[in-house]
This record gives structure tokens, C-alpha cells and sequence, in this order.
């Protein structure tokens, strides 16, 4: 898990007959860490030109938080 601090932020609101609002909202600042772990099988480092190999491709996430990861 990353580091993580716990922040507050405060509100306060008042409007022109003189009502008073306060409030406070705790939130996180996250350092990512990770990225995508990519796995190509069969492993090959050759082929021949003009013929077709079939290969399986594995992304997984393994950052700390959600994310998506576009496949072109």
C-alpha cells in the first residue's frame, strides 16, 4: 500500500442574513506506484517474414490504485 497522509479541509460558508455553515471533508494525497506488468507468450525472438504467429497478450495492473489501459 502507498504512503498515505490524512488531510482536512475546512468550509465555512455564511450568507447575507447571517446564517453560518461549517463543515470539513478528510482527504488522501496518493503517490502512484506500479504501472502495468505485461506478459507476450510464446516468447520468440525471430520469425520468418509474411508468416503468422499467434501470440497471447496478459496486461495486469499492479499500481496502487484504478486505472484503465487502452490496447491498440
Amino acid at each position: 500500500m502507498a504512503f498515505q497522509i490524512i488531510y482536512s479541509l475546512s468550509i465555512n460558508a455564511s450568507d447575507a442574513v447571517g446564517n453560518i455553515a461549517e463543515t470539513s471533508v478528510p482527504y488522501r494525497v496518493v503517490l502512484l506506484q506500479g504501472g502495468p506488468n505485461i506478459a507476450v507468450s510464446p516468447r520468440s525472438s525471430s520469425a520468418v517474414a509474411g508468416n503468422t504467429i499467434p501470440l497471447s497478450i496478459k496486461v495486469k495492473n499492479i499500481q496502487n490504485t484504478d486505472d484503465t489501459f487502452k490496447v491498440a
